[in-house]
């Protein structure tokens, strides 16, 4: 599946690989392909270890790679996940070549 530049809806599935059941303050914090740091809120515990998040205008402005963190609260812990990361091809230009 590939994501597209300025796309509004589009479902970002973060696997944590932990029990996120009872997950409080989730957001996701990004790194957009210009260097530039981005919160994502309203983001919704979708399977027992994932999160999802429906993106909005802005959001996927830029084509690139993204790298993504969750950032929650589960009990008396509180930080910052692993990253994943995930590409977002330009429809004009769907046959360009990305480096990590």
């Amino acid at each position: 599946m590939s994501l597209f530049k300025n796309t509004i809806g589009q479902a970002i599935i973060v696997e944590t690989g932990q029990t996120m059941t009872e997950a409080t303050n989730i957001k996701l914090i990004v790194n957009k392909p210009n260097g530039k740091t981005v919160e994502w809120t309203n983001v919704a515990i979708y399977s027992t270890t994932q999160l999802r998040y429906l993106t909005v205008a802005g959001d996927l402005d830029q084509d690139g790679w993204y790298r993504i963190y969750p950032t929650l609260k589960y009990g008396s812990w509180e930080g910052t996940g692993e990253p994943n990361r995930f590409l977002v091809k330009d429809p004009a230009n769907p046959d360009k070549t990305y480096r990590i």
